[in-house]
């Protein structure tokens, strides 16, 4: 190296051409050698994979019939081959069946053994192997074994030629260089002598002269607006590290540098506040025993793989400073290269973001936890749900999901305020985390709503025992602020997966289940049952049904007639619906009627049935079915009488049918009224005032008050069919009874017994002093088609007379 240095440019110019010319000969002749040797092989080993198929599909017979003849010809076709030396068929034992060589004689060329064969390596040798297949089956195995003389003679032949070749390029590529030196030194001189005068005086405003407009002159150019472009580069590095060092003074992170050893090689004073750090000159490890304990070791592995790796270093970690103040960061850093891409450190920041974690801690909280009792939530909970259902899964093991609600929470909610209400949910809280295990997890979805996940079920019972500990902590006394409150629950269980397998099945049975435990008393528990779904099922179809039943016209009213007892004659009728389903037949109004108050549909039906009754009244008049002083009673439901609009639209339908509102009596059960009484009776006052007469159905049932039933604007008492179906069997029905009676007529009210089937009972209700009866005794609901046919009878016969008939019959045997 050190006498090439020394060497001329014209010395260089021809030791380099050639040099390249017989290196870039030298290239291509080992390459081509290598491509045409590879490819050569290539070739013999595709043609003697070819050939081998061959053989062994022509082989299957004679391997399979056992005829080494057959199998000794076809492998002697090998002659035509110059390659192929050898040839071993082996049976499906591995022995050797048959074999062929091109030298007769040799008597040790195949081994007995496939497996000495496939072991067998010779650099002069190519080895083809081949399996001999029958219907997807091996039933033996062929080898090739050719010979590589023939390629290694070819490469020889190519290797003088391509020598001989590069010995006339080198003579030719001299005597080029030689003239070439003469047309590039002599500018080049030029230009090193501007260098060295550049060089001596340090004047870097000194330029080269440009002699020629060839690729030397713009060589001299390029170096001229070189110079130019390092002398403004200098200028604008220098104020970039003035800049540089006024950001990293002023900026609210730590800034540093440190060299490919992890020393620092430049850090700001935000730096060392943030670490504590203040000594000098700061090392890998007085870095790293700043940071927190927990976090070191990890720390220090991604630091390592970054400077191994020299990728970018993105990492959060604590730093605990000596006063022990603990502070969180996010450290970014990106390695920095010279040059010569050599590695020479890393640069980057370092922010505290303290204040940014306690957010997102807070946000979490607020997230995934119940501010109120710091339970987790319905979102943590369907996380931990869905997950529970993967572990259970995996590991085949039950587990039980408990719905909790508490029993007359709203009206605690009510009476005492929201407060107080929250309070109460914090103790329960506090009450169902005795109750559980440590593997247990209760969260609260909500409300009065809390849920119980009990993983780890060995039997479906086993969640009877954290059920009952809840029932008994919930169902004692809570003291708060000098009140004593108690509050029961009501709890759904599931379990997975006898009962389901997904997340929003398990919640929908759980709260079918804990509805269930309300519906038979509250204060229990009740596990899933399919027929809980089927209830469900029902209940949606019956609602999907209602909302086409209404448009669909499949309504019908049906009329049950009422009879003064005083004087036997026809007091007007009952108004029932009943539901003629297409498919499922007729619905009573007991199965459909609960569902419509659910679902809000039951205003469409009751404004559906005032229409209908108004509309058939002029019927019932053309035809003398409503004799004066009778009327047809209709039942109101809840949602209904709450109506601000009730008065208006009943006198709206009574005016679109021309009908006198003294054929009209309405229904309201007792308990509808004593929710608001004082709106209830301006309601009736107005329904009284139109000539509408008003009836309390269902009395005796509800919470009755004398004092505000004196009060209402009324005109009727309906005394309840469960008091009369056990009469005279049971003696307190008829005291109830006749006390309902007497305590009617000191208040100015007439009494309408509903439920009448016996003589018996219309013999007490008689004697009770009941101004109208209504029953099966007398006349089962029937369509108007039908009631002709009854009031004609009663209007010919008499009550009388239907009555004895009615006798006979039930007095038959």
């Amino acid at each position: 190296m050190l006498g090439y240095r020394n060497l001329s440019i014209r010395n260089k110019i021809i030791l380099i051409a050639m040099s390249c010319t017989l290196s870039a000969l030298l290239v291509f002749v080992l390459f081509s050698d290598l491509y045409l040797s590879h490819q050569r092989r290539v070739q013999i080993e595709s043609e003697l994979n070819a050939l081998a198929i061959l053989l062994a599909e022509r082989s299957t017979a004679a391997l399979q019939f056992g005829d080494v003849t057959v199998a000794a010809q076809n492998l002697s076709a090998l002659r035509a081959v110059r390659d192929v030396v050898n040839a071993c068929l082996y049976d499906d034992k591995g022995q050797l069946f048959a074999h062929y060589h091109n030298q007769p004689g040799a008597s040790d060329i195949c081994p007995d053994s496939a497996q000495d064969m496939a072991i067998r390596q010779h650099e002069d040798f190519l080895l083809i192997p081949q399996a001999v297949v029958l219907d997807d089956v091996e039933i033996g195995q062929l080898y090739l074994q050719a010979s590589l003389k023939t390629l290694e003679q070819l490469l020889f032949t190519y290797l003088l030629f391509s020598l001989l070749f590069g010995a006339a390029a080198a003579l030719i590529s001299f005597v080029f260089a030689a003239r070439l030196h003469k047309v590039i030194t002599g500018p080049i001189n030029r230009l090193r002598s501007t260098i060295a005068d550049i060089e001596a005086t340090q004047d870097f405003s000194l330029r080269a002269l440009q002699y020629s407009p060839d690729e030397i002159g713009e060589l001299v150019q390029a170096f001229n607006h070189m110079l130019d472009r390092l002398d403004s580069e200098n200028r604008l590095l220098s104020e970039s590290e003035t800049r540089f060092r006024t950001l990293a003074t002023a900026s609210p992170f730590g800034i540093f540098q440190v060299d490919e050893a992890g020393n620092s090689v430049y850090v700001n004073e935000c730096y060392r506040e943030l670490t504590g750090i203040h000594t000098p000159h700061i090392t890998l490890s007085v870095f790293l025993k700043s940071i927190h304990p927990q976090d070191r070791e990890s720390v220090k592995e991604m630091l390592l793989n970054a400077h191994a790796d020299r990728q970018a270093f993105n990492a959060e970690f604590s730093i605990m400073r000596a006063d022990d103040t603990v502070v969180h960061t996010i450290c970014q850093a990106k390695p920095i290269f010279d040059a010569d891409s050599h590695f020479k450190g890393f640069i980057g920041s370092l922010a505290d973001v303290s204040e940014l974690k306690q957010m997102q801690a807070q946000l979490e909280r607020l997230a995934f936890y119940d501010p109120l009792t710091g339970l987790a939530n319905r979102r943590l909970f369907r996380n931990r749900l869905e997950k529970t259902i993967r572990i259970a899964g995996r590991s085949g093991k039950r587990f039980a999901l408990l719905f909790i609600d508490f029993d007359q929470f709203k009206r605690i909610n009510d009476t005492l305020g929201h407060d107080r209400g929250d309070e109460l949910l914090v103790a329960m809280a506090r009450r169902i985390q005795l109750c559980l295990r440590p593997s247990d997890t209760l969260s609260r979805l909500g409300g009065d709503e809390f849920t119980v996940l009990v993983p780890d079920l060995k039997e479906r019972r086993d969640a009877d025992v954290i059920a009952r500990k809840i029932l008994k902590v919930l169902g004692k006394p809570v003291q708060l602020h000098g009140l004593e409150l108690t509050s029961t629950c009501s709890i759904g269980i599931t379990v997975f997966p006898d009962d389901a397998v997904t997340a929003d099945a398990l919640m929908k049975n759980a709260d079918l289940a804990m509805y269930k435990s309300k519906e038979t008393g509250r204060n229990r528990f009740h596990y899933f049952s399919e027929s809980m779904n089927t209830a469900i099922n029902r209940q949606m179809e019956i609602e999907n049904d209602l909302r086409l039943a209404i448009t669909a016209a499949e309504f019908e009213l049906y009329f049950q007639p009422k009879i003064y007892l005083d004087r036997h004659a026809l007091s007007g009728y009952e108004a029932l619906i009943r539901w003629h389903h297409p498919v499922k037949g007729m619905i009573l109004p007991g199965e459909f009627i609960p569902v419509a108050e659910d679902t809000g549909l039951i205003s469409d039906i009751g404004r559906w049935v005032i229409e209908e009754v108004c509309r058939k009244i002029p019927d019932f008049l053309r035809q003398g079915l409503l004799p004066a002083g009778c009327r047809v009673a209709i039942n109101l439901s809840a949602k209904q009488f709450r109506d601000p609009e009730l008065v208006p639209e009943i006198r709206q339908i009574l005016g679109r049918y021309a009908v006198d509102p003294k054929f009209l009596e309405l229904e309201i059960t007792e308990s509808l009224i004593m929710n608001d009484i004082d709106i209830a009776i301006r309601t009736l006052d107005e329904l009284r005032g139109m000539g509408i007469e008003i009836s309390i159905d269902d009395f005796g049932t509800g919470y009755s008050s004398f004092n505000y039933l004196k009060r209402l604007p009324i005109d009727y008492i309906k005394v309840d069919q469960s008091f009369v179906t056990d009469i005279p069997h049971d003696r307190d029905d008829m005291e109830i009874t006749s006390a309902i009676i007497a305590m009617a007529h000191s208040l100015r009210l007439k009494v309408i017994a509903e439920g009448l089937e016996t003589l018996q009972q219309k013999e007490f209700l008689q004697l009770s002093g009941c101004d109208i009866v209504q029953g099966y005794f007398f006349g089962h609901p029937m369509p108007l088609e039908k009631l002709s046919a009854f009031f004609n009878s009663v209007a010919s016969q008499g009550v009388h007379q239907i009555e004895a008939e009615l006798t006979q019959r039930d007095a038959k045997p």
